[in-house]
């Protein structure tokens, strides 16, 4: 019952986790991360200060499978 248990959380969990990462990746992939405190530091190594991250299906699919 406990190991039926941690695998219903597990499984909960890592699909609500997936979504929730997935909506929060597509809203800062429009408007973009400022980090404009940290662009002296960011540019001298090549970085811009706004930064649009993306992540693809594949990405989703592996950490299922993981």
């Amino acid at each position: 019952m406990i190991m039926l248990e941690s695998m219903f959380l597990s499984l909960t969990g890592g699909i609500s986790g997936m979504f929730i990462g997935w909506v929060v990746i597509s809203l800062t992939a429009q408007q973009g991360i400022n980090f404009s405190k940290y662009s002296e530091g960011l540019e001298a190594i090549g970085y811009s200060a706004h930064v649009f991250p993306e992540i693809n299906a594949g990405f989703f699919i592996m950490m299922a499978i993981l």
